[in-house]
């Protein structure tokens, strides 16, 4: 309601990322985490990561367990993990400084069927094991590849957008990963918003494309952009984020508008600014 936006209007700053748990809503900002109380509208601010050159580093990934700690990631030093009721620090994933092109940023961040943490960062995947508290680097197909999103779907697959070469998968029980290229008519190849399944096909936002679905049974992509693509609607075809709520799809975009695509109609039916 109106009074739970006058509230959420005190953020002023760029959203990375929201993700609701239990009673709190957690806001990742260039600035730092804001949590919101649902209940009594009360909002906090903390600066997990510290300060960088003096200024709060930012959050950009949540990722919320089922043990009551929160996940996060940032441009500039790794991953944290604090317990989100003491805001105790759990663990911190920082990555290998003797790793070849490697920095501090992670861009994605997904469970596995064993609970270890994957890792989407700027040279490839990193599987994180909880228990030993190692870091290492797997899937030799995206070494070389910006990883910018990851999903794990119901049957345990696990999906990778890159921003330069395509999207594939790999599920637990396969020890290989199956990739797949974009049509080369395609207005963008870059991967640049959360993935989604919805209704058996796997939405992806571009950076300049909208929105592509990839039908895995025929291994078919189509692609959705919001305003027919010219050199002048890349800002408009920008798309930062994905949601599925029932057969729609939300989709917002670096312009600061949000389309609802309708899978059933295959096209947008409403847009908001």
């Amino acid at each position: 309601d109106m009074h739970d936006l006058r509230h959420v209007g005190q953020i002023d700053i760029k959203v990375n990322d929201i993700r609701c748990s239990g009673d709190s809503l957690y806001v990742g900002t260039a600035s730092g985490l804001y949590v919101i109380d649902k209940d009594n509208h009360h909002i906090s601010w903390l600066s997990p990561f510290g300060t960088d050159g003096g200024r709060p580093v930012g959050v950009d990934v949540i990722m919320p367990d089922k043990a009551g700690h929160l996940w996060m990631s940032s441009f500039s030093k790794g991953v944290m993990c604090v317990d989100s009721r003491t805001w105790e620090c759990i663990d911190h994933i920082e990555m290998p400084s003797d790793m070849a092109g490697v920095d501090n940023e992670v861009r994605a961040l997904a469970y596995d069927e064993s609970s270890d943490i994957i890792l989407g960062t700027n040279v490839g995947l990193m599987r994180y094991d909880r228990e030993e508290r190692l870091l290492s680097s797997f899937g030799q197909r995206y070494s070389n590849c910006s990883v910018e999103s990851l999903y794990m779907d119901m049957a345990g697959s696990l999906w990778i957008g890159t921003y330069s070469d395509g999207a594939g998968y790999t599920h637990p029980y396969m020890n290989r990963f199956s990739h797949h290229d974009f049509p080369s008519d395609n207005p963008s190849i870059g991967i640049s918003g959360p993935m989604v399944m919805n209704h058996g096909n796997l939405y992806m936002g571009t950076e300049g494309g909208g929105l592509i679905s990839w039908n895995p049974k025929t291994d078919t992509y189509t692609s959705y952009p919001c305003v027919p693509s010219s050199r002048n609607t890349f800002r408009e075809n920008n798309v930062k984020s994905v949601m599925s709520d029932g057969h729609l799809v939300y989709v917002g975009l670096y312009s600061g508008w949000v389309y609802v695509f309708d899978v059933r109609k295959g096209r947008y039916v409403e847009k908001y600014h």
